[in-house]
């Protein structure tokens, strides 16, 4: 959880007001349906803890990764991209079950990653899971390394 606490951080500080957390997926630390959205971005998902927490007309946001997602760094550490497809049908999979999936956006940018970055990117779990310590290194001795960020949003209501 180290990423996400530092993630967390960085928000609590610059958006206040807002109630931030780190915690376990499988029992979360809250009183039953007292939230009104829960952002859930490249995690699993819990469904029947999102039920449980969530209010009556709550909204459950969860971003996935699109076909095209690091697919540039998903080439170095294993020679091919790994490409997925994304069809509506596919989106609708990443929705819980007790969930109607009421809205989907696609974002797909390029970023620059600065070698100070790149260790952090390379140990980012599960990307890196199989690949060879040799292609870490390959990755891990560039300067920078341009990356293709594609995520898609997800809005699903709670039926």
């Amino acid at each position: 959880m180290g990423f996400a606490k530092d993630a967390i951080q960085v928000a609590a500080r610059d958006y206040e007001g807002i109630i931030w957390a780190v915690a376990n997926l499988a029992d979360m630390p809250l009183s039953d349906h007292t939230c009104n959205i829960i952002l859930n971005i490249l995690s699993p998902a819990n469904a029947s803890e999102f039920t449980r927490v969530l209010s009556n007309n709550g909204l459950l946001i969860k971003v996935v990764p699109g076909k095209s997602y690091l697919q540039e760094l998903r080439y170095a550490l294993y020679g091919q991209t790994q490409s997925r497809t994304d069809t509506e049908r596919k989106l609708s999979a990443h929705m819980p079950d007790n969930f109607m999936l009421a809205d989907v956006h696609n974002i797909n940018y390029q970023v620059t990653v600065k070698k100070d970055a790149l260790d952090s990117l390379v140990s980012m779990p599960p990307l890196s899971w199989g690949s060879s310590e040799a292609h870490k290194q390959k990755v891990l001795s560039l300067d920078q390394l341009e990356i293709t960020v594609d995520l898609n949003i997800l809005a699903g209501k709670k039926q």
